[in-house]
């Protein structure tokens, strides 16, 4: 997808409602405000930007973590401001699409015709 108009956006893909992922970062688990296929927000400003940090990115189903779906990611902070911390994956595994994109299908109510 192409990049939104708004210079201060420098997301290349729309972001998505974060609601029902959860991210591990550093034993610290923080519900992700949104989601893209590229990365993702947080709230809170507890890291420095340029560090890179290995994530764990968890669905929740309910009320529970679905601990056996969790996916592991190195993520780079590309900022840090507005009661947010900013989160570029480094590398996009499959298995981190699979969930970002199954995450988006629930969140949109679109089945993803790639990913099952």
């Amino acid at each position: 997808m192409a990049r939104s108009g708004a210079s201060d956006d420098r997301r290349q893909f729309r972001r998505y409602e974060g609601a029902g992922l959860i991210a591990n970062i550093e034993q610290e688990l923080l519900e992700v405000d949104d989601v893209s296929v590229s990365g993702f927000r947080v709230p809170g400003e507890r890291l420095t930007r340029g560090r890179t940090v290995q994530v764990q990115l968890i669905p929740r189903e309910g009320s529970k973590l679905a601990l056996n779906h969790a996916v592991n990611a190195l993520a780079e902070v590309v900022g840090v401001g507005n009661g947010h911390t900013r989160l570029h994956f480094v590398s996009l595994q499959f298995s981190l699409a699979k969930l970002v994109i199954r995450h988006i299908a629930a969140r949109t109510g679109v089945q993803p015709f790639m990913v099952k």
